[in-house]
């Protein structure tokens, strides 16, 4: 049972994901809005285990609106909705506050399977975006020192073997850890990038 919230301009994807998370479990409650105003204008407390948000929407952006969430409730999670998961605006989604990701063409189950991750602070990552998050600070000589200013040792050691290919199931073996543990550090790697992300670079 979860309470989630769908912020999509599609009509159709908005309602097929609508139907979907209902007929998982019988409990959830799916909320949707057609964009940000509409969103904010009806919630005001913001305490949905999980928001899924669109980035190209009409009026306030899904960044601004990834944002604004987080202004309003620091713990809400929020899931970005994306047509492609190599992009620049997901990337600067994730620094926005952003703890996860879904592809539009995911698979109905694993769809789900992501959802439930983040609802329980468990995220995943893509070889792209590790090395767009080494890359922040790969600007002059003291680009180690940057790093680990901001990330500790194993979660280097996470983001190198992530962004060199390597799949999650992978990493996890090589550091000598379950799935689920490399999920719950990637959901702090991604709640430290809010705070350390400059997207200019």
């Amino acid at each position: 049972m979860a309470d989630i919230v769908i912020i999509e301009d599609n009509k159709t994807i908005r309602d097929g994901l609508k139907i979907l998370l209902e007929s998982v479990e019988s409990g959830n409650n799916v909320k949707t809005y057609p964009d940000c105003e509409k969103f904010f204008s009806e919630e005001k407390g913001i305490k949905s285990d999980v928001i899924l948000i669109d980035l190209d929407l009409p009026g306030m952006s899904g960044i601004e609106g990834i944002k604004k969430i987080k202004e309003k409730n620091r713990s809400a999670s929020t899931v970005v909705l994306t047509t492609f998961d190599e992009n620049e605006n997901l990337f600067k989604a994730l620094c926005a506050g952003a703890q996860g990701y879904v592809v539009k063409k995911t698979p109905p189950k694993q769809l789900v399977n992501i959802l439930r991750s983040i609802i329980h602070k468990r995220s995943h990552m893509s070889a792209y975006i590790a090395h767009r998050i080494i890359k922040q600070y790969s600007a002059g000589k003291k680009k180690e020192k940057r790093l680990s200013k901001h990330y500790s040792a194993h979660e280097l050691e996470i983001l190198s073997k992530l962004a060199g290919g390597n799949s999650m199931g992978a990493v996890a073996l090589a550091i000598n850890s379950s799935l689920e543990e490399l999920q719950k550090i990637i959901f702090e790697i991604y709640s430290k990038l809010k705070y350390n992300c400059d997207c200019k670079n």
